[in-house]
């Protein structure tokens, strides 16, 4: 077997510049942006199909992205002017609705219910929480009228 000399003079001057560390970071760089562009390129084409839906997820799971990193990028997509234009021109059609909804944070249903976990970095004292309580009661209370 014949090795060609370019690709090992390229080899050799990658790893006298890169540490296997530094390495990692690249090929981590490189995954989110290939996940990046992925989402742009199918939100790009129209509507979030099962199909597309399961490209996305084998994907992330592949490169162990997180569930809030998979909804932050859709979500970025679904704000994205640009690529919300071109899938409403090649579907002619609003393509956002299921975009939309797997961008979306999942909310508490009842407010009043404080058993959900919330995020390490929220943390909630009690008394928040009764006057966030009593602040949804005083406006389901109200009518819309009142508020204008």
């Amino acid at each position: 077997a014949v090795v060609s000399t370019q690709s090992t003079g390229a080899w050799n001057s990658i790893s006298k510049r890169v540490r296997i560390d530094e390495a990692k970071l690249i090929i981590r760089r490189l995954q989110l942006d290939a996940y990046y562009c992925l989402v742009n390129a199918f939100r790009a084409s129209g509507y979030l199909t099962k199909t597309k839906l399961r490209i996305l997820n084998d994907l992330s799971l592949y490169f162990q992205l997180s569930t809030e990193r998979h909804q932050a990028e859709v979500r970025r997509a679904v704000n994205d002017e640009e690529l919300t234009a071109l899938a409403d021109l090649v579907t002619k059609d609003d393509s956002s609705y299921e975009w939309i909804c797997e961008g979306r944070h999942p909310v508490p249903v009842n407010h009043d219910d404080t058993s959900y976990k919330l995020p390490r970095y929220v943390k909630l004292r009690k008394e928040t929480v009764k006057s966030e309580s009593f602040f949804f009661f005083l406006l389901s209370s109200l009518e819309l009228d009142e508020l204008f």
